[in-house]
């Protein structure tokens, strides 16, 4: 069953948030893919929609495993600015 558009231009509009976040903080993603999103749902008042998609809900976005390429290569680590031109 597809997504409906709204749920996945909260997604992505979340995803792009959490990149410009990131960067804002003078740090890089890198490790962002798919195995590291949770996406968890708050639902809303009534019954959930086609395939579990809350109704009057939100969907939200939780990333995993950012930061551990920081810390296991820090000494030998690229420019922060090319690393945010990587992501």
């Amino acid at each position: 069953v597809p997504l409906p558009e709204d749920i996945i231009w909260s997604i992505v509009t979340q995803l792009v948030g959490l990149i410009k976040s990131v960067h804002s903080a003078n740090l890089s993603v890198r490790t962002l893919q798919m195995n590291h999103i949770l996406c968890t749902t708050e639902a809303g008042i009534g019954a959930a929609g086609a395939a579990g998609t809350p109704i009057g809900g939100r969907v939200r976005i939780r990333a995993n495993c950012i930061g551990i390429p920081d810390a296991l290569e820090f000494e030998a680590r690229k420019p922060v600015a090319d690393l945010q031109r990587e992501d």
